[in-house]
């Protein structure tokens, strides 16, 4: 009898050791999604949900959502897919609606097998694959994902694959054409797809990601904006007044400190003239006046330079949808590099001199004791001054 110890030792000398099995290469692409345009077909998203029959057999079903439009442009159940699979869903639906910008998925074995990435060489495809273990940044079919299951798989008992299939069509058909979608403006997507097809016809539409298509001419034609953390927000609009030699078109939002428990947030036009201003308390985050400051009945916005503190991947997709261009520096820690415009950036400092000469009034340095509504009252009389120069100017 041996004790364990001399065992191991044996084992080891005659190289008995087990041999582990290691993961094999997963598709290496582009770790975060590239921005997009507000268009539809720009990008789609990829991903499958599982359930089971009444008879215990599993199925699953491939999702693929239009990321701009939220449509479910197609939901594919079977008990098996395989990528090859994938590969003639996605040719047949290309056939139907013409060739995205680019498509979106997880890193799943289908997903990354030779004939996805053999099918995206051929047909020019661009593919990008969310980082592993961050479903967060393939949002858009995941939230389509679980209102799937909460709505439908959850609630219905499904005999047959066949059944499956004629149950999952009427409920995407609904989705599609009836649901109202908070994020569209409360427009069903098929709805809302509609309206951007008129705004932009087939001729005149951009192809491919937003970074090939939101070129520097093009930006240029469509204005500018600014944005800050602990400092300035901006957004761009069509001029408001003819006879300006300095400056691109825009509005411009910012933030300054109005006191020890207050905020000022304004919103300016592209000559840093205040247009509105918001008044938060001093540990309210920016954003908390950002929604107020957009909803000020001026023309709409273009383009949005923001300092590195509003360089978040979710705000830069709300952005794109808006058909709004972020301008937007990257921080240090980014994964994924970005390539702002800096000269347009140069344009963020007017929201500050604009509050440098608030601050300049007397009766704006002075008056952090007052209420809401006389503090406001006495920035909009800080800001007359301001107008009145310009106004003088067009006469």
């Amino acid at each position: 009898m041996i004790n364990r110890k001399k065992t191991q030792r044996l084992y080891q000398e005659e190289g008995l050791v087990v041999r582990r099995r290691r993961s094999r290469k997963r598709a290496v692409g582009t770790r975060a999604p590239a921005p997009v345009l507000a268009l539809p077909n720009q990008r789609w998203s990829l991903d499958f949900v599982h359930d089971q029959m009444a008879s215990g057999r599993r199925f699953r079903v491939l999702n693929v959502v239009d990321d701009v439009t939220r449509e479910c442009l197609r939901a594919v159940p079977d008990t098996s897919i395989s990528g090859r699979r994938v590969v003639r869903e996605l040719a047949e639906l290309i056939a139907e609606r013409g060739k995205p910008g680019m498509i979106v998925s997880d890193n799943g074995t289908e997903l990354t097998s030779n004939a996805v990435l053999a099918w995206c060489g051929e047909m020019g495809v661009e593919w990008h694959y969310i980082a592993p273990g961050r479903p967060m940044q393939n949002g858009f079919c995941e939230s389509f994902n679980g209102r799937m299951r909460d709505e439908l798989l959850n609630e219905t008992l499904f005999l047959s694959l066949a059944h499956a299939r004629v149950e999952i069509a009427a409920w995407v058909e609904d989705y599609n054409q009836k649901r109202p979608h908070s994020a569209l403006g409360y427009a069903t997507p098929a709805a809302f797809a509609a309206k951007l097809d008129m705004q932009w016809p087939a001729s005149l539409r951009p192809t491919g990601s937003a970074a090939h298509c939101f070129n520097r001419a093009h930006a240029q034609q469509r204005g500018s904006a600014l944005i800050e953390t602990g400092g300035k927000l901006g957004v761009t609009s069509p001029r408001l007044g003819g006879g300006r030699k300095r400056g691109a078109c825009a509005n411009a939002l910012g933030r300054s400190r109005g006191g020890f428990t207050s905020k000022i947030h304004a919103r300016c036009d592209n000559q840093g003239l205040p247009v509105g201003f918001v008044l938060t308390g001093g540990e309210a985050s920016d954003y908390t006046a950002a929604e107020p400051l957009m909803a000020i009945p001026v023309a709409a916005p273009k383009a949005l330079l923001a300092d590195k503190g509003y360089d978040g991947d979710r705000f830069r997709e709300s952005l794109l949808i808006r058909g709004i261009l972020p301008v937007i520096p990257p921080r240090s820690n980014r994964k994924v590099p970005e390539h702002p415009d800096y000269r347009r950036y140069r344009n963020r400092n007017r929201v500050e001199r604009m509050f440098g000469k608030l601050k300049q009034q007397r009766r704006i340095a002075t008056r952090y004791d007052k209420t809401v509504l006389s503090f406001e009252s006495f920035l909009n009389l800080a800001a007359t001054p301001l107008w009145l120069k310009s106004f003088i100017n067009k006469a």
